[in-house]
């Protein structure tokens, strides 16, 4: 176990995992008798006692059951007002409080985020009342066992999903008929059971932990990117702010309970505009945010950058909206909203990728007008498009696969017999990235494939990317065939089958393709244009009566009829309602509103003017009934008596005649509309502020190469306006290339499991190793497990079962390394001067003996492993060496020998060449040997110093190594060969030689063959 708190838990208690701790006597041997756990009280808390108690049971189940762990509980919420003071140790319990206490407002609410919020005072407070901070957990059965092992098991994912499930559409219940949340402690509660704390504590955890990590379908934001946007809208800062700062702000004004960290990355995401990251970027990004070069990790500190609202961001979420959206309270301030509701579904236009408790999502970017034609598509009653994926900027394609599957592939292009360029790479493929694990690794190449490319430049700029590849000719043109894309790792797949949302009501909804999604959001936001409009109607009527209002009241205060001078503010209030002037109108009607949603949803809505001085801890009793009611009054006129002395004049009546006038055309005017036609006029108001955007990003990038070219060519004094023309081309794609369009045969084929013909073709045919079996279709080898493959008899020129001729499949020199089974290591030789792997060109059986006496095979002196050709070649004398050959010809070309003699004569000479040594002897300097080296100016490693190291660069004597056998200029290694010369119903199977093979084994292979040899001559 690496965790250092799990390591320190067990040293202290002193658990032992090789006991059961079921008897007495083991738990004896315990230092302590119980653990209690005392962590936050937040849903994080939660999460850390659920760990402990699911690290307890899994490894000691019987402590479990002994009760041997219990917990200590703490406030998370407390509402004080004078001298009382309520503690709530969940969310739902205050929620709960909040709904039935009118005078809520008056008292003050703080949250406790950690224990580290708590006084000394009030953590000496909770150790002197242990009958309520205590809990014991009691074991009540195998339910308990089960709803642990349901919550942390790796193998309950689907259980999971169906506990949250339920959990969410009871929460969705009970928020219809008014209720809140079951909660789990009160003020009797002594013990709770297992299953109660997974079913009515953990599940809040598990549950925050979705809503943090998957978006909502209506406004395609987390809370946290919500809270952003909320403080942007509510400072509506026209002048830019730092990140750090604005992260700041967010956490006082939406009370953000987390670190700034995370908070500020929020931030910078939001900012962030390269390719791959934001269609629509809500906020705009002054100064380094990011790039394509590394996704964004290349960004600048928070403390160095600076950020503010998006101009399109207003015209995404109207500001008329915030007044039919329901509020969030907590710690006595109104926060964000349950959701914004924008003119189109922004979860579409910038994505969304998160990993919850049993859920996931991962949905990819669309284009914004086609989301809004989409829109308009539904309000005219039509069905909406199916929509392909789209990325701003993104110059490659995205291809549609199957119904759940998109491909999107990069750009690339021939320049020349022996040249590419790549000028595109799939989405969210980062250029530096690409390069280290791609490009790099193809010029390097490995000790199992060579390298595929000769060298290659970077021409690529902050949004563009350009590489420029050179490749051998002929490697280049097998790669042609075999799909550049493919081989260049230039195609990706984008999966649409997890596009999982929260709905408007909380609950988690899996959507099976972007129409619905569409549909579904068509909806909500039809119903909120209805609910707008009745709003707009009611308020432009009240304004209109307070206008109207206002100016009669100026006009009765000129013709002295009115007189508040030197008057209580009782006889002012009573003088006002005898002339029949309205309490303020404007405030009514909002006072109405909330009712209304107070109806609907059993919160509490509030303005923030009347938040003001809600933590005066003034008494109610000190205030008289009569008083109170005097002072509502007057302050439903204060919209009259409070108005400045300049409004008192001519002017200003008839100025405040005209303005009620026009409220009251505008409302006309409004009537006259439907929620289609609100809507029509916000999707033309948010496509043109895009295009402004967009016509400004244009502008920006002109104008940067314009300051760069002017730039080089001040600098250079000739040629220099021709050498920054140049330059600026260089980033940009060759004119002159010829594009290769992507095909989607590979890519089909991975996701299919299905095989082409030419590649089934290509399949080897020969017996292989049974760990090497292994079905196409079947990655792990199951299906073919213990089924050998049936043998091919094959005949040669004479009629001859010649089985071992059977060929290896060409590998493809591209391929990657993990198809090792396709591996064949005798496609290559290893040239001693340059350690570079290099192709071997086909030869005949003649150019392969004349080889033989030429070529030297790097080996490793010190080595026992040696095969029985290197033996035979480093003990015999030229004659032996020159026989040698001849017989490998003769046993691996099939060259017949002419006559019986000859046959008799070869065997002879393996058996004496068997007799010698079979090991290898290390190599001795001699004056012939080196002679031999030196005619040969052959440089390899030598150990002249006695020491067991090597030094490398001294001339020493080498003989030449065997040269192993060869099928059709390939050299044959760990191949294993079947000789049927018998032709009985079993065959004799060899293997081919190795250099990986032992010289005794070697040995008995070749016995294997002599034997074969005599029986042969025998006959």
């Amino acid at each position: 176990m690496e965790n250092a708190e799990i390591n320190s838990l067990i040293k202290i208690i002193g658990l032992q995992y090789r006991l059961k701790y079921d008897k007495d006597e083991d738990m004896r041997t315990l230092r302590y008798g119980k653990i209690m756990v005392m962590a936050d009280q937040d849903q994080d808390g939660s999460h850390i006692k659920g760990l402990v108690i699911n690290f307890i049971h899994y490894n000691w189940p019987v402590l479990i059951r002994r009760n041997f762990v219990e917990e200590f509980i703490t406030p998370i919420v407390k509402a004080t007002k004078g001298k009382e003071s309520l503690s709530f140790f969940s969310l739902p319990e205050y929620a709960e409080w909040r709904n039935n206490t009118e005078n809520w407002k008056t008292y003050r609410i703080k949250y406790y985020k950690g224990l580290g919020t708590s006084t000394s005072k009030e953590a000496k407070e909770y150790f002197t009342d242990m009958i309520r901070h205590r809990i014991r957990f009691q074991y009540s059965g195998e339910e308990d066992d089960s709803s642990l092992d349901m919550a942390f098991s790796k193998k309950k994912i689907e259980d999971r999903k169906v506990w949250l499930t339920n959990w969410m559409a009871e929460k969705k219940t009970r928020r219809e008929q008014g209720l809140t949340e079951e909660y789990l402690y009160d003020k009797d509660t002594r013990a709770v059971s297992f299953k109660d704390f997974v079913n009515k504590e953990l599940v809040l955890f598990s549950n925050a932990d979705n809503e943090r990590s998957i978006p909502s379908l209506v406004d395609g934001l987390k809370p946290g990117q919500r809270k952003v946007l909320f403080t942007c809208f509510k400072r509506a800062d026209k002048k830019e702010v730092k990140v750090a700062q604005l992260a700041g702000a967010v956490g006082e004004m939406s009370a953000y309970h987390h670190g700034e960290a995370s908070l500020m990355s929020t931030i910078v995401n939001l900012a962030q505009d390269y390719v791959g990251s934001n269609n629509i970027n809500l906020l705009l990004p002054i100064g380094q945010f990011g790039t394509r070069l590394q996704g964004g990790k290349d960004s600048a500190s928070p403390r160095y950058i600076f950020t503010q609202l998006n101009p399109v961001t207003r015209a995404l979420f109207p500001a008329v909206d915030e007044n039919v959206l329901r509020f969030l309270f907590e710690e006595n301030q109104r926060i964000e909203p349950e959701w914004y509701c924008p003119i189109i579904p922004t979860v579409l236009v910038n994505g969304a990728e998160g990993i919850g408790t049993a859920w996931s999502t991962k949905i990819p970017n669309y284009n914004p007008r086609e989301i809004v034609d989409n829109m308009r598509r539904l309000i005219r009653g039509e069905e909406p498009k199916p929509l392909i994926p789209w990325f701003k900027n993104f110059r490659g394609t995205i291809e549609k696969l199957d119904e759940s599957r998109y491909i999107c592939s990069g750009e690339i292009a021939l320049l020349g017999d022996d040249t590419i360029e790549i000028t595109e790479l799939p989405i969210r493929t980062w250029t530096q990235n690409y390069k280290e694990s791609v490009l790099e690794s193809m010029l390097e190449g490995s000790d199992k494939q060579p390298p595929l490319i000769q060298d290659f430049k970077e021409y690529h700029t902050d949004t563009t990317v350009k590489f420029v590849v050179k490749m051998n000719p002929a490697k280049l043109r097998e790669a042609k065939m075999e799909g550049l894309h493919k081989i260049f790792k230039l195609q990706t797949a984008i999966n649409i089958s997890s596009m999982v949302l929260f709905d408007p009501l909380g609950c988690l909804r899996r959507f099976s393709n972007v129409e619905e999604i569409c549909k579904e959001f068509f909806e909500i936001r039809k119903k909120k244009y209805i609910e707008r409009k009745a709003f707009q109607e009611g308020m432009l009527r009240a304004q209109s009566e307070r206008l109207s209002n206002q100016a009669r009241f100026i006009l009765e205060k000129i013709k002295g009829e009115i007189l508040i001078e030197n008057k209580r503010k009782a006889v002012i209030v009573e003088q006002l309602m005898k002339k029949g002037f309205d309490p303020d109108p404007v405030k009514k009607w909002k006072e109405l509103q909330r009712k209304r949603e107070l109806e609907m949803t059993g919160e509490v809505q509030v303005d923030d003017e009347e938040m003001e001085g809600e933590e005066e801890e003034e008494s109610e009793s000190s205030v008289s009934p009569m008083k109170k009611d005097l002072e509502k009054k007057l302050s439903d006129y204060d919209y009259l008596v409070g108005m400045a002395i300049l409004k008192l004049s001519e002017e200003e009546k008839d100025k405040l005649l005209h303005d009620s006038e026009l409220k009251l055309e505008e409302l006309k005017a409004l009537e006259l509309k439907t929620w289609s036609d609100l809507w029509e006029e916000d999707l033309n108001n948010f496509l043109v502020e895009l295009e402004k955007q967009e016509a400004k990003e244009r502008a920006d990038i002109e104008l940067q190469v314009k300051d760069a070219v002017k730039k080089i060519a001040g600098v250079a004094m000739k040629g220099g306006r021709k050498k920054a023309g140049t330059l600026v081309q260089e980033v940009l794609p060759d004119p002159n290339g010829i594009r290769v369009h992507p095909s989607l045969d590979a890519i089909k084929e991975k996701y299919e499991g299905k095989k082409t013909d030419e590649q089934k073709v290509r399949k080897p045919r020969i017996s292989k190793e049974p760990k090497q079996i292994k079905d196409e279709n079947d990655e792990g080898g199951e299906k073919n497990k213990g089924k050998p493959k049936r043998q091919r008899k094959e005949n040669d020129r004479d009629g001859n079962s010649m089985n071992a001729k059977a060929k290896k499949g060409k590998r493809n020199k591209w391929e990657s390394d993990s198809s090792e089974d396709d591996f064949d290591e005798s496609d290559y030789v290893i040239d001693d001067d340059d350690d570079d792997v290099i192709e071997i060109k086909k030869t005949t059986a003649g150019d392969r003996k004349r080889r033989a006496e030429q070529s030297i095979t790097k080996m490793d002196l010190t080595s026992d492993d040696t095969n029985v050709e290197g033996s035979l070649m480093q003990s015999g004398s030229g004659e032996d060496k020159k026989k040698f050959h001849e017989k490998m010809d003769d046993l691996f070309l099939n060259e017949k020998p002419s006559g019986s003699n000859t046959k008799s004569r070869d065997i002879a000479e393996i058996k004496e060449a068997k007799s010698k040594k079979q090991t290898k002897p290390k190599a001795k300097i001699t004056k012939e040997n080196k002679k031999g080296s030196e005619s040969r100016k052959r440089k390899v490693k030598s150990n002249d110093d006695d020491d067991e190291g090597s030094d490398g660069g001294a001339d020493v004597p080498f003989e030449p190594a065997a040269v192993r056998p060869r099928e059709r200029g390939r050299q044959l290694k760990t191949v294993k060969y079947t000789f049927d010369d018998d032709n009985d119903d079993d065959s004799d199977d060899i293997p081919g030689l190795s250099e990986s093979t032992s010289s005794s084994h070697q040995m008995k292979r070749r016995k294997k063959i002599e034997s074969d040899e005599e029986f042969e001559l025998s006959n």
